[in-house]
């Protein structure tokens, strides 16, 4: 993309069904394969020409503040918007409006948003270009999945406009396999469908306000890495996908071999790494101490969390 594009990425959610991770870290500082998985995000905004960011904060802001600010050098700026009280994701984009309005010509802009949970590859650029193309207002990036009933499923119509939403739809009830991935352009015309206060969401109420007033929302299938981490089984299998190079996603670290991964300052007693066992799928992060007499399989050890599948003496 060569115009100036900017982007913003949703970051205000306390993440409570990550407990007990995010009791003192702030859901996009959890690090997927030792990178805070809103820096993923960025790298991959950066990587389509995006360095223009908006975030709105509300659970630990300072902490995700000082991080970007002091510890993180990626290209680009980023500007925080504190919510002292949160009001949807929707009503996130909304606080951070004067960000995306339109230029002193009186032109429109074209914008992202991603959700700041997410861990993905997919083509941002593919998207926005159709979203051009089809003089959308708004364009939701999806990608097929197995199990509808964990996600927000759009059915389109054959020119790939939105024609309805379903919520977690039961299997048999869903009339399309197809998920809203939390990845979105938009014009800045949307804000005029906006309230100016109180809690507002994308899924239930602004694309169906936009839908009953048959405004164009396209609908993009994207090819290639999508997860989210909201959950603790689907950080789980997350941080197990990026280190086994099913995504096209960088750790941070020394890679010891495929799906073992070292940081910095990983204390290993009087023992080399080298000769410990160790298997796949494992992060070792600051602050852990590996003793000479433990073989370790298919574990996690992130700051002071031990979490092991398998642990044997």
């Amino acid at each position: 993309m060569k115009d100036n594009l900017k982007a913003m990425v949703l970051a205000a959610g306390v993440g409570s069904r990550l407990d007990p991770l995010t009791k003192r870290l702030p859901k996009p500082l959890i690090p997927v394969a030792n990178r805070p998985v809103m820096e993923h995000i960025l790298m991959w905004l950066n990587e389509h020409g995006i360095k223009d960011v908006a975030s709105n904060l509300h659970y630990l802001p300072e902490k995700i503040r000082n991080y970007f600010t002091f510890e993180c050098s990626l290209p680009g700026t980023v500007q925080f918007v504190n919510e002292r009280v949160l009001t949807g994701d929707c009503g996130g984009l909304r606080a951070c409006k004067s960000f995306f309005e339109p230029s002193t010509n009186g032109k429109k802009t074209t914008f992202v948003v991603a959700m700041g949970d997410i861990v993905t590859d997919v083509d941002l650029s593919l998207l926005v270009e159709e979203h051009r193309r089809s003089g959308a207002l708004a364009s939701i990036g999806l990608k097929r999945v197995e199990d509808v009933s964990q996600f927000g499923v759009v059915c389109l119509n054959d020119k790939g406009y939105v024609e309805h939403f379903q919520e977690k739809p039961m299997p048999h009830e869903a009339r399309s396999d197809l998920a809203n991935i939390g990845i979105y352009v938009f014009d800045s015309d949307i804000f005029k469908y906006m309230p100016d206060e109180g809690v507002y969401m994308f899924g239930k109420q602004l694309f169906p306000l936009l839908l009953g007033k048959q405004l164009p929302v396209r609908g993009v299938e994207l090819e290639g890495y999508w997860s989210d981490i909201g959950t603790l089984e689907s950080y789980k299998q997350t941080c197990s996908d990026v280190l086994s190079g099913a995504t096209g996603l960088m750790p941070r670290g020394a890679v010891l071999r495929t799906g073992v991964l070292l940081s910095k300052t990983v204390c290993s007693g009087q023992t080399q790494l080298s000769v410990l066992g160790l298997s796949s799928k494992i992060v070792l992060l600051q602050m852990v101490a590996v003793s000479s007499n433990r073989h370790i399989m298919s574990v996690k050890l992130w700051w002071m969390v031990w979490a092991a599948t398998r642990l044997v003496s």
